[in-house]
């Protein structure tokens, strides 16, 4: 006799660590007349495509063993979102029909692309703070993204620019200490001040250390005895720099490039949360990670910050320092730096907040003339207020300097 008793169909989800976010749903079992010994499962994982694997506990859900993959078939394995159908070879593998006091987990794990977290939407939070950001107003952000756990660093800004050059993308310049595309400076790097990390010496990029030392800041005041600048964030880049840096990422990984030069449909109409490529965080997106979610004051708490305890700001590293180096700082997902080392370009234009109650995946204005950068920087004239979630800064999408750069951003295609 085909008998299994005492089946309890739980669900569990592991999402690259983050306990928040895809669901498995409608979850439910069955016995099949005409096959014996197999339990078939029945889920709905409405949100992501994943990764789906079945445990099985014969303690009633004190303990689970992971059910090999040669006694599974149906939806396990990568699975599509949606309807999901699986079954487990219990007579095979337990070699038995019966199966008493189980209990059946399902599990959907996303895994994120190297080196970002994923976010999960917002159904609200509350962007701005009265004195610091205003008009308050709640965001609700639909999609699922990614996002750069750490700042994009020189290391990683020279693989693609250098894969830039090869494929004639970017002209350097090397006598006026700049590298273009579409006719916009994306990168520069000064001759009489040596305090930039990357350089073009013919033919190709280099990474350098800089040697400026003055007042107590700068490289050579940081690290008199040399310093390797691989893991510390780019800077002296544009927000075109910036720009440019995703779509040559999207490139590499057969995605459709998000700006293409189109500067000026930037974000209108070119939507960013439609994107499939690589993009810079819509301010939105990025508040909402600094504060996920407790609406927080900083991105590690409420807690008023120490000089180079939780971030790099107010000169008391005296130079940028190496992604990640602040964990006391880190946000609630692991997301390093989102206060301090350098200001992080974002995809807005700057103006002020509308004056609406709410806003549905805010892009921010249609043009402007300059761009929204959030999070502090290593110098002196960032201190505890500029490296708070809420705080705002902007800049011409031209400038460069030691205290731009940037993390990236991409949506979760459904």
């Amino acid at each position: 006799m085909n008998r299994t008793t005492a089946i309890a169909l739980l669900w569990t989800l592991q999402l690259a660590g983050i306990a928040a976010a895809q669901t498995v749903m409608s979850v439910s079992f069955s016995q099949d007349a005409n096959a014996p010994g197999w339990l078939q499962v029945h889920y709905w994982m409405p949100d992501l495509n994943a990764n789906v694997s079945l445990e099985l506990s014969l303690d009633g859900g004190s303990s689970f063993t992971l059910v090999p993959a040669e006694y599974t078939s149906g939806d396990v394995g990568e699975v599509a979102a949606g309807n999901g159908s699986a079954a487990i070879n219990i007579q095979a593998w337990l070699g038995s029909l019966y199966c008493t006091n189980a209990v059946v987990r399902v599990l959907a794990e996303h895994t994120a692309p190297e080196g970002m977290v994923l976010m999960p939407p917002a159904a609200y939070f509350v962007m701005g703070r009265t004195g610091v950001a205003e008009p308050v107003h709640a965001v609700y952000l639909t999609e699922y993204f990614y996002l750069g756990r750490s700042e994009v660093t020189n290391e990683e800004y020279l693989e693609a620019l250098q894969w830039a050059l090869e494929q004639g993308l970017v002209i350097p310049n090397a006598s006026g200490g700049r590298v273009v595309q579409y006719g916009q400076i994306l990168l520069v790097w000064y001759t009489g001040v040596d305090n930039c990390e990357i350089r073009y010496d013919s033919p190709q990029f280099v990474l350098h250390e800089g040697t400026f030392s003055a007042q107590g800041r700068g490289p050579g005041a940081a690290y008199p005895n040399g310093y390797d600048p691989a893991t510390h964030p780019v800077m002296h880049v544009t927000w075109y720099g910036a720009a440019c840096y995703c779509d040559w990422r999207s490139q590499l990984e057969g995605l459709t490039p998000y700006y293409n030069g189109q500067w000026s449909q930037i974000p209108d109409p070119g939507n960013p949360y439609a994107a499939e490529g690589y993009r810079l965080p819509t301010e939105a997106e990025w508040e909402y990670a600094a504060q996920y979610n407790d609406r927080r004051l900083y991105p590690w708490g409420d807690t008023v910050p120490t000089p180079c305890l939780q971030a790099n700001y107010g000169n008391c590293a005296r130079w940028t320092a190496p992604v990640g180096s602040y964990p006391a700082g880190d946000a609630a997902l692991g997301l390093h730096d989102l206060a301090g080392n350098v200001w992080e370009w974002c995809n807005d234009w700057f103006a002020a907040y509308p004056n609406a109650n709410y806003a549905i995946n805010p892009a921010g204005p249609s043009q402007g003339g300059a761009r929204v950068a959030r999070g502090g920087c290593h110098s002196s004239y960032s201190h505890a207020g500029t490296v708070s979630c809420a705080f705002r800064y902007n800049a011409l999408p031209g400038n460069a300097s030691e205290d731009l750069g940037f993390r990236i951003c991409r949506t979760v295609a459904p």
